[in-house]
């Protein structure tokens, strides 16, 4: 196995036991995710899938992963605020084009209740 192939799998090992000490734990936040974190390094140390220096560097990828996931989920969040916004949304339910998507599924539903039962 390469170097780089290597590397990858002992990356995934270290998320895959950090997501479980995280989930295991009751606090949610930087500093639970934090000491999830060195503990899942710990660890995979003793257990010797890699050496001290190696996981000190898959934990600074790992950390880095993260906080960039965090950043992007909430730019993500900011921008559905800025879309979904109720008073963004009012005009929309207001408009002609909504009353006929809603009406729809209603004339489709009423239409097959009142239809007569043939035999």
């Amino acid at each position: 196995m390469t170097d780089k192939g290597r590397l990858t799998e002992q990356y995934d090992k270290l998320a895959h036991r950090f997501n479980g000490l995280y989930l295991e734990g009751s606090s949610r936040g930087r500093e639970s995710m934090s000491e999830a974190l060195e503990k899942a390094r710990k660890q995979l140390t003793a257990l010797g899938e890699f050496s001290t220096e190696r996981g000190e560097e898959l934990k600074q990828y790992l950390a880095r992963d993260l906080d960039r996931t965090i950043a992007e989920a909430r730019h993500l969040g900011d921008e559905a605020w800025g879309r979904f916004h109720p008073s963004r949304l009012g005009g929309w339910v207001r408009s002609p084009q909504s009353r006929a998507y809603w009406r729809q599924p209603a004339m489709r539903c009423t239409l097959w209740v009142t239809k007569p039962i043939e035999r």
